[in-house]
């Protein structure tokens, strides 16, 4: 799944970000249509460059 992907990647990258929204509560069990992935980042030049760095 391509979600996980991203997670592992950001993961690899220290990348400090929080997962939010929709899919934040399909994990948590609670059933939700969604088809995006809300996410919170912390929001230093480092952590932004190692977010772009994944997002490439």
């Amino acid at each position: 799944m391509f979600y996980l992907d991203l997670f592992r990647a950001l993961d690899q990258e220290q990348v400090r970000y929080l997962l939010i929204g929709g899919l934040a509560l399909n994990i948590h069990g609670v059933e939700r249509a969604t088809m995006d992935i809300d996410l919170m980042l912390a929001m230093d030049s480092d952590n932004l460059k190692s977010f772009l760095r994944v997002a490439r």
